[in-house]
């Protein structure tokens, strides 16, 4: 059972959400900018719609995807999450069926976190689960969600690095000559990528076996700076995919709430409240003692002074024991 309190569980689903809808608007803006997706590749070249319907339909779609990440917001369910998910993994689905760049078999793979992120939340707070299932139980399975995605991603980009991903050495490149000024050779960029690469594939083990809070911020802190390694790399003008990678940044940091143990300062009160406890018991004992003793002296004090004194054969006299109360 995860022991994490009720608040925590709480940010959990406000991290995700804001994750979702940053999303949103990234992928939003990215069609209504008239840049290329692969949804609207895939209704152009494949399903072979003329190019104006082809961008009406990707518009108008991308518009009710935009809407329903508003919606889950304020309330999520599983009528709103669900459809979020089904549009981003099919649109990851058919960048990996058109192809035509480096690794696009594993699209699905590498973008795992923007379609699980909605399942994660769906799991976590959406109705009807939240009536069916017990809340410890949904932190739980929504944390194994985010779990495997995170790792999925890791494992992924890890192996991008390894195989000599292009696109991965002109980001490090481009970034520390605009960043650092500093000038690498892609020779140089190749083996930073190999040890990227293992680092990766290392950090993917450790989240599965043992969700280490070290390893987590790592994680959302590598998340964060291969996504702004987009806009070091190009320019300002590249947030939009610093926003599609949102749920880089948020899923650690959700699986680093949801597996916390309970914050020391909730525990603080009823620590408090039970040493109080503690103390007036032993108070009350004490008074109780003190108070029994006390009564004992007055009462065979009064009793002492009724009895007459001992005479020369001392208290085990006859005359003593004949007015002694007690047989």
């Amino acid at each position: 059972m995860l022991s994490t309190p009720n608040p925590a569980r709480s940010l959990v689903r406000w991290v995700l959400s804001a994750a979702i809808a940053i999303h949103a608007v990234g992928l939003f803006v990215t069609v209504w900018g008239a840049r290329q997706t692969h949804l609207g590749n895939f209704l152009f070249m494949v399903l072979e719609y003329p190019h104006g319907t082809a961008v009406t339909i990707e518009k108008y779609l991308v518009s009710v995807f935009l809407g329903l990440a508003l919606v889950q917001l304020v309330r999520p369910s599983l009528f709103v999450l669900l459809p979020i998910a089904g549009y981003v993994l099919f649109e990851a689905w058919a960048g990996a069926y058109q192809g035509g760049y480096r690794y696009s078999e594993l699209t699905v793979w590498a973008q795992t976190l923007r379609w699980i992120t909605p399942l994660a939340l769906a799991v976590l707070v959406a109705w009807p689960l939240s009536v069916w299932w017990e809340e410890a139980l949904r932190a739980r399975l929504a944390s194994w969600v985010l779990r495997v995605g995170v790792a999925t991603v890791f494992v992924v980009h890890g192996l991008e690095c390894l195989w000599g991903y292009g696109a991965f050495a002109d980001l490090i490149m481009a970034s520390a000559r605009g960043v650092l000024d500093i000038r690498i050779r892609e020779a140089q960029a190749l083996q930073i990528m190999q040890v990227i690469g293992v680092v990766d594939l290392l950090v993917a083990a450790a989240i599965l076996i043992r969700p280490w809070r070290p390893v987590l911020l790592w994680a959302a802190f590598w998340g964060g700076i291969t996504a702004v390694s987009r806009m070091t790399a190009l320019g300002f003008g590249a947030w939009i995919e610093v926003a599609l990678r949102a749920s880089h940044v948020a899923a650690p940091l959700a699986i680093l709430l949801l597996t916390a143990p309970p914050l020391q300062s909730t525990s603080l009160p009823s620590a408090r409240a039970t040493h109080l406890q503690r103390n007036q018991v032993s108070v009350q004992s004490s008074l109780s003692y003190s108070g029994h003793g006390a009564w004992s002296r007055v009462a065979f004090g009064h009793l002492g002074s009724a009895l007459p004194s001992p005479g020369p054969g001392g208290a085990r006299g006859t005359g003593a024991r004949a007015h002694h109360p007690c047989p």
